[in-house]
């Protein structure tokens, strides 16, 4: 036993020795490190790896190297105010609040824009779209969370999408800072040397965002029931997972059939709908407000009030192309629904409209036509109007109203997987709802999609999701 502390004690004297050394070598490879500079090559990033080397990696894992001093600083006007763009901020509809065009990057460089911490709304109410559309060449969108005092950079996500004219996005809010992080960077990489149009648009929350970036939940036992219908231990918890709102106590009942909505269209302007409701969207990202949007107008039929038009403005006879929009349904998975709504196609013309099963676009449940004849065609699945219908998953056709308003109707079924459709109160077709395409497996309600081509001309009214159970 002697000799083991003895040994023991030999080795203690040469302890702080041995740290020293250690720390010597530590701060030589910090040092070697930071003067350490290679060449970024054109297909990536080039950073150092842990063992010294040079290695490329994709520009997604990559973060800024320096503190921006041409970086632009971005505020929030008070709800009711005006900013120095003369915007002004309103509290419920989601607005752009500051835009820029024709904004350069040169090549494997930055373009900088921030908020101070302080200067971001309440996260349990507001949120932070951007949106960047590349110009010319491509260029990438970056979110960072920034320490100043010790100068550190973190990504929080980022939208690197490859290709001229494609536009990227992300939203953000307060809690993705960490608590030492003072301020929130949105950053453009050139991928190339890029022009660049943003905008910043100010959002209200929905129930389920992104986790919060601090994680620390203090150990107390007071539930709330979330939003999502999910019990948590307190409301620290359900904040740190991302929900923006709950009731004190547990959550007793079921998930109650909760969904649903009525859209009349009387209580929009005239004019694009989708700058002024974040439940529409076009087809192609960010199209909102522009010729693919479609418009609010009021109907010649005084007991109607206003209603949505989707139209074709044919190319070849001096028009600008069709619209195309989506009414998102909440991506839902399980329960009974009702999605209705009255239609009107103009006598010579034609419409088409698909069931989606995402809110984003590319995933039909099934497609519609109603031909200038006054025939109705199903479509299982996606409809391409470059091909005879008769090579595509054509099911069956009846009449319909041709010059006069009439009734669609579905019954969605997700907890069985079925659809059912009606056309003016008569049934159309029954089948299995996950099939579709590209998919033939997914059960989810997403959206219904109107689009106008080749002369259509179509209007819409009493637009209605009813939860059945």
């Amino acid at each position: 036993m002697r000799n083991r502390i003895n040994e023991l004690i030999a080795k203690m004297h040469h302890l702080p020795a041995t740290l020293l050394l250690v720390a010597v070598v530590l701060a030589f490879s910090a040092c070697e490190k930071e003067t350490f500079e290679t060449e970024t090559p054109q297909d990536g990033i080039s950073i150092l790896s842990e063992d010294g080397k040079s290695e490329t990696v994709d520009a997604k894992n990559f973060i800024p190297n320096i503190e921006p001093d041409n970086a632009i600083e971005l505020e929030l006007p008070e709800v009711g105010e005006e900013n120095k763009d003369g915007v002004q901020l309103r509290s419920s509809t989601p607005h752009a609040f500051k835009c820029e065009y024709d904004v350069h990057v040169d090549y494997h460089k930055w373009h900088f824009y921030y908020f101070k911490k302080s200067a971001l709304p309440d996260p349990l109410k507001y949120k932070i779209k951007v949106v960047m559309t590349p110009t010319w060449q491509d260029a990438d969108l970056y979110c960072h969370g920034y320490d100043s005092y010790n100068h550190n950079w973190r990504t929080i996500r980022h939208d690197a999408k490859r290709g001229y004219g494609v536009s990227e996005s992300l939203t953000f809010r307060l809690t993705d800072l960490h608590s030492f992080e003072d301020r929130i960077y949105i950053n453009v990489y050139g991928y190339q040397h890029a022009s660049f149009k943003i905008c910043f648009y100010y959002y209200p929350v929905d129930c389920e965002e992104y986790p919060s970036a601090d994680q620390a939940i203090p150990r107390i036992y007071d539930p709330v029931c979330g939003c999502d219908y999910n019990t948590y231990e307190n409301y620290y918890a359900a904040q740190a997972a991302g929900i923006t709102s709950w009731t004190h106590g547990k959550c007793h009942a079921p998930a109650p059939c909760h969904y649903y909505f009525n859209e009349h269209f009387d209580h929009y302007y005239h004019g694009y709908i989708g700058p002024q409701s974040h439940d529409w969207r076009t087809w192609s990202p960010h199209g909102e407000g522009t010729r693919e949007d479609c418009e609010i107008i009021s109907s010649t039929d005084h007991h109607r009030g206003k209603i949505l038009k989707i139209y074709d403005d044919n190319p070849h006879e001096g028009g600008h192309g069709h619209q195309n929009i989506i009414r998102k349904l909440g991506n839902l998975t399980h329960g009974k629904y009702e999605l209705k709504w009255d239609m009107y196609v103009k006598k010579g013309h034609r419409a088409f409209y698909s069931i989606q099963h995402d809110e984003y676009p590319g995933e039909y449940a099934c497609s519609v036509v109603f031909w200038y004849n006054g025939t109705a065609k199903l479509i299982i699945g996606k409809y391409d109007y470059h091909r005879k219908i008769q090579d595509q998953h054509y099911v069956k056709e009846k009449k319909y109203h041709h010059g006069r308003w009439f009734k669609v109707k579905h019954i969605v079924d997700l907890d069985h997987g079925r659809i059912d459709l009606y056309i003016d109160g008569h049934h159309f077709h029954s089948w299995d709802f996950p099939r579709g395409y590209p998919s033939h497996h997914l059960n989810q309600l997403g959206g219904v999609h109107f689009k106008g081509f080749d002369r259509s001309k179509f209007f819409i009214d009493n637009l209605e999701l009813n939860c059945l159970y």
